[in-house]
């Protein structure tokens, strides 16, 4: 089956061409009423034809691949078109299977992006840091991990304004990652690493510079040493929403944490011999473990 993409002309023609037929048609579907001789409408209803963004909306998001065979570069739509064709996508059908799709929707003024189900590659990877230098929120999470650690290099080296990132169960990602993540995202405060294995003790050495409110590293590889680095220093003092279910945490390293700010604690399957600590948590509103 072969494929011919309309131009923007004869994309816009064929609409009024519709547009005008429709209500054509809808004007002859009055007719006079025999007794009165009044222009009355039809009592048959005629169904509203649907709004113009819509068609268009549709269109696009139908013929990406169309866009991507031809090698178009970017697509001349206002950002806000493009930013809601990857929320459909990733919503409504699934992801991104193909990198070059992404390549011609990512713009400037996005500020978060989730590739939840997509395919993430090396190229999409770099293609999101240098067209999305104001990105503030990314989830990789659940997506098609086929990216190298070259790619998370530049990805956590040159996204400056990033404040939020998701990476559940990534094995690329490790202590030095980490680093690099911490030392150019000076506003990061939420940080999703669970199941990341290779991340350890030696990471809370970059991220006490951060105030960090939201850490989820649960499973993986770090202890009790972790919080004793913490402590009182920005990170430390600044956790709300602290997760580290699995990992090798004792009462020990409980007790070390700066329990005033903390609300949601995650310790589910740690080697916790007393609680003691966790009573003086005036603040806490959500304890999860086991016993």
């Amino acid at each position: 089956m072969t494929y011919s993409l309309l131009t923007l002309h004869e994309f816009l023609a064929l609409l009024i061409k519709t547009f005008v037929e429709y209500y054509l048609n809808s004007f002859l579907s009055l007719r006079f009423s025999n007794s009165s001789e009044c222009l009355i409408m039809s009592s048959t209803v005629i169904a509203q034809p649907p709004p113009l963004y819509n068609t268009c909306f549709n269109f696009v998001t139908q013929h990406l691949k169309q866009y991507t065979h031809i090698g178009c570069t970017g697509l001349k739509m206002p950002s806000l078109i493009k930013n809601s064709i990857i929320d459909y996508v990733v919503k409504v059908q699934g992801g991104f299977d193909d990198d070059g799709q992404l390549a011609v929707l990512l713009n400037p003024t996005l500020c978060q992006l989730n590739l939840t189900g997509s395919t993430i590659t090396d190229r999409v990877l770099l293609a999101v840091v240098e067209k999305c230098p104001n990105l503030k929120r990314l989830t990789l999470t659940k997506g098609n991990y086929r990216f190298s650690r070259k790619g998370l290099k530049a990805l956590f080296g040159r996204l400056h304004h990033l404040e939020e990132i998701s990476a559940k169960n990534c094995a690329l990602i490790d202590d030095s990652l980490v680093a690099k993540l911490a030392l150019n995202c000076p506003n990061l405060h939420l940080l999703d690493l669970e199941a990341c294995a290779n991340v350890s003790n030696c990471s809370a050495e970059f991220l006490k510079h951060r105030r960090i409110t939201h850490l989820n590293l649960s499973h993986t590889s770090i202890s009790d040493e972790f919080f004793k680095v913490l402590a009182d220093s920005p990170c430390g003092t600044s956790l709300i929403d602290l997760n580290v279910s699995y990992c090798n945490i004792t009462s020990a390293g409980m007790e070390v944490l700066h329990w005033k700010s903390l609300k949601y604690l995650g310790i589910d399957g740690c080697d916790l011999d007393d609680f003691d600590c966790i009573d003086v948590a005036k603040n806490l509103a959500f304890v999860h473990w086991t016993i």
